[in-house]
């Protein structure tokens, strides 16, 4: 299965401060894969609540991460 079907579209990312998808999903496997914790995540990656924000969103959406 390929993660650009099982994970949705943004449709709730702002306009004035555009966030990359591929960095949002890097932090999300990234602390999976770690275990650290969300607010320590590093600068490399998006802000911790835009991380978590999305994190919920697609969680929430079918149990999108489930089918990863």
């Amino acid at each position: 299965m390929l993660a650009s079907t099982a994970v949705p579209s943004p449709a709730l990312a702002s306009a004035s401060s555009p966030t990359h998808i591929r960095a949002v999903t890097n932090a999300i496997f990234y602390l999976l894969r770690t275990g650290c914790q969300w607010r320590l995540l590093p600068r490399e990656f998006p802000a911790w609540g835009t991380v978590y924000h999305y994190f919920r969103i697609w969680k929430n959406f079918s149990g999108s991460f489930s089918e990863l």
